[in-house]
């Protein structure tokens, strides 16, 4: 037994010569957390344990979910057995608060309820945030190893700092200085800015863009993510195509990394203008959110396209901001280590805050 403060309330023994030692404490548990990560294209399930460790307890293809809660629920009873501490998960779009419900960006017939997570799961209540939120939360709680220099500079560390990630596709979130507590993040949707031309070429293949299938948006409208992401990447290689008189890769993202690798012309200018625009639209909402902290570009994708991500055309453009240019002379432009699970960092924090505040689930 022990008093709130955690001290024992037996003394220990004494030892000979009359001296009293207290045994020592035995670790506290930790609580334990169901953490998940759902994004455009997979949903990962894992569960932080009363040792600390972060185990992943499943993979799924986004598309195929039809009930999370209770895939959620089966998953999480398989591997515990019993209710969890808490909740925390991570949605690729925009969250209702004020609802308690998302919808993925690019699986829109999805629905998520936090209620209906909850009531499967037998919680009080959970944490749902965007998914760059969550990884924005990891890099803030210092979670990551080294970070490759794209564009090197000083930080300021009284400025925000802004996060992108580049996969299936095109998120933000920002991170606001501050000490004590849980860090600020806002999430925001800066990949779906309309993607600005700044040469005849580039404008061409907007233009050649808008009327191609799939490209998302109202009146044609073509954003950063509609060009710059994972899926984007298809409608890109297929725009310098149609503007070059050249025949279009058909595939997917891969199957375009594929053919730049090989040596095809339309498929190497459209990274070209892929890691062009990365940089500039980077710079842009840079300058729009005051992030003189540094700007991080997260997502495996940069990682697995190795040197068709024109790191110096990206810093070049990061930076070529007319008279605005000083503005981000010092201002880093960074990119995270492949496979750092910022996501899981910040949802496990996240997590551990909800268990804290809660006072136990509904049923056990």
């Amino acid at each position: 037994m022990r008093f709130p403060d955690g001290s024992p309330s037996q003394p220990g023994r004494p030892q000979r010569g009359g001296s009293k030692t207290e045994r020592p404490a035995a670790p506290r548990p930790q609580p334990d957390l169901l953490i998940a990560d759902l994004g455009g294209t997979n949903l990962r399930i894992a569960r932080r344990d009363g040792r600390g460790r972060t185990v992943l307890l499943g993979r799924f293809a986004s598309h195929e979910i039809e009930d999370l809660p209770d895939l959620l629920r089966r998953v999480w009873l398989k591997a515990a057995g019993r209710v969890p501490a808490a909740l925390a998960i991570a949605v690729a779009g925009p969250i209702d608060h004020g609802a308690g419900q998302a919808r993925l960006t690019n699986h829109p017939a999805l629905a998520i309820s936090s209620a209906a997570i909850a009531r499967a799961l037998g919680l009080r209540g959970i944490a749902m945030v965007n998914d760059l939120a969550a990884q924005a939360m990891g890099l803030a709680l210092g979670a990551g190893g080294t970070r490759e220099m794209v564009a090197p500079g000083t930080p300021d560390d009284e400025a925000p700092r802004l996060l992108i990630g580049l996969g299936t596709g095109f998120g933000t979130a920002l991170i606001l200085p501050g000490r004590g507590g849980l860090p600020q993040v806002v999430p925001a949707e800066g990949g779906h800015v309309t993607l600005a031309a700044e040469t005849a070429a580039e404008w061409a293949v907007i233009e050649a863009a808008r009327p191609l299938p799939g490209t998302a948006g109202v009146n044609d409208h073509v954003s950063a993510e509609d060009l710059v992401s994972g899926h984007g990447l298809p409608r890109l290689a297929a725009a310098v195509a149609a503007v070059r008189g050249l025949a279009p890769v058909q595939g997917e993202a891969e199957a375009v990394t594929e053919a730049a690798l090989a040596g095809d012309a339309g498929a190497r200018e459209a990274f070209e203008l892929f890691s062009g625009w990365a940089g500039a639209v980077a710079g842009d909402l840079a300058i729009a959110t005051g992030a003189r902290g540094g700007v991080v570009l997260s997502g495996d994708l940069l990682h697995r396209l190795g040197g068709l991500f024109d790191r110096r055309r990206a810093a070049a453009r990061f930076r070529a901001k007319g008279r605005f240019s000083a503005y981000l002379a010092n201002v880093p432009l960074e990119l995270a280590p492949a496979g750092d699970d910022l996501a899981f960092a910040g949802l496990t924090g996240i997590a551990d805050a909800v268990a804290a505040r809660e006072a136990g689930p509904v049923f056990d």
